[in-house]
């Protein structure tokens, strides 16, 4: 045995004793002693090596003890007394402790077997209720709610099955309160915003913590489970009184007019393979050339924020020290990219990222303006943003909605914010488009696959600068997106670059006319389906279409973004033609009209065409596109014929245009 080891003897499966072997040694070398017992009860102890000792029982005086001459290797062995004799069982048991508790409280019942001689102690515990007390195998007894409950102890009363039990009765009383405090006891405020108080309480497993709430001047601020909205300029004590012992707390809010920063441009930027990829030998770094433009603009004012995060890419350019590993949170000041802070990486593509960055932007850069972009690769009502570092997760279009209602919320925002804009493909959808107008003026986005290069920054950037009204400066970007890939393809007739304004005010008479031609038509069209292909049949693409041959670019409606290897076919022989489900054009100059085309068969024809085409033709206020692109309207409406589109067309993706997608849930 090791030093100070305790042991047990055992007889016919009865514990006959306890003793300690307290041991030490000059020399590591181990010893070892068997104990056993003969069949009269008697122990039987012995060494493997008796030079280092030999343990031998003293029948006299009952305990153990050792005749050795305590040489070199073995030196004071004690070894306590162990009591033989037969089992002892109880013959009663109680239960002792503490009949109140509180909750969260805990305490060990004691056990008191009688007889006193009792050497058989074996016992289990129960409760009444699991819902107010909970018991362990040692009798630890913890208080979980309010309530009375039983703890049981059954205990072994002979050799058989015999048990006898104790009781014992508790109740869970309330924990009281004993005070409250507010972690802020002083807070300034500029009009309109809002703020949350901490409340510390003690004990804090208190039961009851409910508060009241009370403002000292209600025309300077006013407060809502511990919420305080600032409402004019002025002072006020805001005071929370607890329910439980009238303990009371308050903090002075001093409410001010706050002078706001003219504006702030907000940039997400997730730099995906657009950044990393070195495939051409050299990386891309098509984030970094972006920024690059930004830092490049002179003039910039006091009073206006160029801010931004950035992450998604497994590899960025070293010009700017950005990290792959970090995300990063920049702001623009004297032409360069000043860092605000370094997080912990997450995905670009996580609603709680994104949400997150325009916490920051809204609380640490408030401004009078404020317009939010986001950057790379997008996928229409699939998404955008997607992190290639994080298996590519992207950011859905209802992840988006949530973010910014949570922010909005979260800062107290009641109006709408001037624009939200996507650097990025195939965004400029009708229903992502009315989902935005409920928070932004404007939305500036593209119909079309973007250049990876993305917007050019420079001109719209310098008319900010310079004081210009949003719609013109997002006029200009539309317009020098365009212009810069026509100079650079060489052809304008290459150019099939497309980048459109939205007054988002309009959104909501487009989503009316498409719900009501939508909410008309659906039983026709879905039991019209062949006259419908027909009509399908006559829809295309850049250079993608629905079309009889692959040479066929007649008479046809534009969509966006796919390629001819998604095409799948419908029908057989002669009535086989391709499809390719996505974003369609809706189209304001004959023959690349859909809702002309619907209204040319009277099956499908409706009042609510004429509704579209005007509401459409108000809402898009600017529209830019290459000469290759010369049918472009300025807005997209997604069209489910089947294919990837089923994916995330449904109820999931957060659209409105709820009529729209039963239309073709399915249908194909």
């Amino acid at each position: 045995r090791q030093d100070g080891e305790y042991f047990q003897f055992f007889h016919e499966g009865l514990p006959l004793g306890t003793g300690k072997g307290k041991l030490t040694f000059d020399n590591p070398t181990e010893i070892n002693w068997s104990i056993s017992f003969s069949a009269e009860g008697r122990p039987i102890i012995d060494s493997a090596n008796s030079s280092y000792g030999r343990l031998y029982y003293h029948s006299n005086n009952h305990y153990f003890t050792t005749y050795t001459n305590r040489g070199t290797y073995c030196k004071d062995v004690e070894i306590y007394r162990a009591i033989i004799g037969k089992a002892t069982y109880p013959e009663t048991i109680e239960l002792s402790g503490n009949a109140t508790m509180e909750v969260g409280e805990t305490q060990a019942l004691a056990l008191n077997y009688l007889p006193e001689e009792t050497n058989i102690r074996m016992a289990s515990f129960y409760t009444s209720d699991s819902d107010v007390l909970s018991v362990d195998n040692n009798g630890n007894v913890t208080a979980l709610a309010l309530g009375e409950a039983t703890i049981y102890a059954h205990a072994t009363s002979d050799g058989n099955d015999g048990f006898i039990s104790a009781s014992f009765d508790i109740t869970v009383v309330p924990t009281a309160l004993e005070s409250i405090s507010f972690k802020e006891t002083e807070m300034a405020l500029s009009i309109g915003r809002t703020a949350a108080l901490t409340t510390n309480f003690l004990p804090s497993n208190a039961t009851n913590k409910t508060l009241t709430w009370s403002s000292s001047n209600t025309d300077v601020a006013s407060v809502e489970d511990g919420t305080i909205t600032a409402l004019a300029a002025g002072e006020a004590v805001i005071t929370a009184t607890s329910v439980d012992g009238g303990h009371t707390a308050s903090c002075a809010v001093t409410v001010t007019e706050e002078q706001l920063d003219k504006w702030t441009i907000m940039l997400y930027v997730c730099g995906s393979d657009l950044e990393s990829d070195s495939s051409s030998g050299r990386l891309a770094g098509l984030a970094t050339a972006d920024i690059t433009e930004i830092l490049s603009v002179t003039g910039q004012p006091e009073d206006v924020n160029i801010i931004s995060q950035t992450g998604g890419a497994s590899k960025w350019s070293s010009k700017y020290g950005i990290s792959s590993k970090k995300l990063g949170r920049y702001h623009v000041e004297d032409k360069g990219l000043v860092q605000d802070d370094s997080l912990t990486n997450a995905s670009m593509g996580n609603e709680n990222t994104f949400t997150s960055f325009l916490n920051w932007g809204f609380s640490s850069y408030p401004a009078e303006k404020t317009g939010v972009i986001l950057w790379d690769h997008g996928g229409g009502m699939s998404g955008c943003c997607q992190d290639e570092v994080f298996n590519y997760d992207m950011l859905t279009p209802k992840e988006i909605d949530n973010s910014i209602k949570s922010a909005f919320s979260t800062n107290g925002i009641q109006g709408k914010l001037d624009f939200i804009g996507y650097d990025c493909c195939l965004m400029q959808v009708a229903d992502l488009a009315e989902m935005h107008s409920h928070y932004f003026d404007y939305m500036i986005a593209s119909q079309e696959s973007e250049a990876g290069e993305g917007w050019d920054y420079r001109g719209w950037l310098k008319e900010l600068y310079q004081g210009k009204p949003t719609e013109e400066f997002l006029a200009t970007a539309c317009d020098d997106f365009v212009s810069y890939y026509e100079d650079r393809y060489g052809s304008k007739y290459d150019n099939d670059q497309t980048l459109s304004l939205i007054d988002l005010s309009k959104m909501e008479a487009v989503k009316e006319a498409i719900e009501g031609y939508a909410l008309e038509k659906s039983s026709t069209i879905r039991t019209n389906k062949t006259s419908f292909k027909s009509l399908v049949k006559k829809v295309t693409s850049y250079g993608n279409e629905y079309f009889d041959s692959y040479s066929d670019l007649s008479s046809a409606c534009w969509s966006y973004g796919i390629s001819t290897s998604d095409c799948y076919s419908l029908g057989s022989g002669s009535d086989t033609y391709y499809v390719l489900p996505g974003y369609i054009d809706f189209g304001t100059v004959e023959p690349f009209d859909l809702f002309d085309l619907l209204a040319s068969d009277s099956k499908f024809n409706s009042p609510f065409i004429p509704q579209i085409k005007s509401a459409i033709e108000e809402a898009v206020i600017h529209n830019a596109h290459g000469d290759y692109a010369d049918y472009a309207s300025g807005l997209s409406i997604t069209l489910n014929l089947g294919g990837s589109v089923d994916d995330y067309y449904d109820s999931s993706c957060g659209s409105n245009f709820t009529n729209w997608m039963n239309v073709f849930s399915g249908l194909f």
